[in-house]
């Protein structure tokens, strides 16, 4: 709401959540290679300093400094066919930010957190926290509910599930579960 009001009220559309996390949150967004095999998509960084990258020039891992604030996503998410992971992982590592700021910033154990590296998880339950946030945040529920009604006469469910994904630039896997999680499946 407070970011731009029309994204609740107006016509169904991709949530801008790179312009957010810049702008909205003045967060620093940059892409990398994070890991040489893929496995780490994003990290949050919580205090300023290093954090291991893969440099593909190279072949090897490097180190470089980063400040508080930035959030690091897998350039390889860029391609056009990774466009709803790309959109999901951002949103997942603001909501990170959002949500997990007070309990990383300032304990000097971590610089970044990718979410295999906290001790005082409980079964996920941080990884769990943020994907609840982005997934509210890119598919706001008024917008999924009027979005789905437009689309839901004459439209087999795998039509509608693949139309809304395309509308809200997410992945078909992660519009049919927000649909089963609110009865709409």
């Amino acid at each position: 709401m407070e970011y731009d009001s029309s994204l609740l009220s107006g016509e169904p559309r991709p949530i801008p959540i790179e312009a957010i996390i810049e702008v909205k949150f003045d967060l620093i967004l940059e892409y990398h290679i994070l890991r040489k095999n893929g496995a780490v998509l994003g990290e949050t960084i919580f205090d300023d300093g290093p954090v291991i990258l893969y440099d593909m020039d190279e072949r090897s891992y490097k180190i470089i400094a980063v400040r508080k604030g930035t959030i690091l996503i897998d350039e390889r998410l860029c391609e056009t066919r990774s466009i709803g992971r790309l959109r999901f992982t951002c949103a997942h590592e603001l909501a990170h930010w959002v949500l997990h700021k007070n309990l990383y910033s300032g304990t000097g154990n971590i610089a970044a957190y990718n979410g295999q590296c906290s001790t005082d998880e409980s079964d996920g339950m941080i990884e769990r926290q943020a994907d609840a946030l982005a997934t509210a945040l890119l598919m706001p529920l008024p917008q999924i509910k009027k979005c789905f009604y437009r689309l839901r006469s004459g439209r087999t469910m795998e039509q509608i599930v693949a139309e809304m994904a395309q509308i809200f630039e997410v992945s078909k896997q992660a519009m049919q579960i927000r649909l089963q999680s609110h009865n709409l499946m």
